[in-house]
């Protein structure tokens, strides 16, 4: 042990393991974040890109509109770009799109 060190490698270890699993964005909200996007799903027009795949596209706050979950417009996009789906600005707000694809994906991940 270093004379700078308060803490052995074996303690260091042990608190590394004891640490909790966090992210910038909890698991709770990201569940919620897919949770409305499902709820979105159900009543939102979906669409064809160029390869023949569903998809969807649709604001931030029209989600949060269509949905039970108190998030705000700002987290759900957070939200959104942490889980790999592509957003942009426009005049109306911030939007985004995603694939069924995409969806069943992190439906499966988030067991929302």
């Amino acid at each position: 042990m270093n004379n700078s060190d308060l803490l052995d490698m074996d303690t260091r270890a042990r608190l590394m393991q004891a640490s909790p699993k966090v992210t910038a964005i909890p698991f709770d909200a990201a569940q919620a974040g897919v949770k409305a996007l499902r709820q979105y799903m159900q009543t939102g027009e979906s669409h064809t890109d160029l390869d023949g795949k569903k998809y969807w596209e649709a604001l931030l706050k029209d989600i949060l509109d269509e949905s039970s979950m108190i998030l705000e417009p700002k987290m759900l996009g957070q939200i959104m770009r942490t889980m790999g789906l592509i957003l942009w600005r426009e005049m109306d707000g911030t939007h985004v799109a995603w694939s069924e694809e995409q969806f069943k994906i992190l439906r499966k991940y988030f067991k929302a």
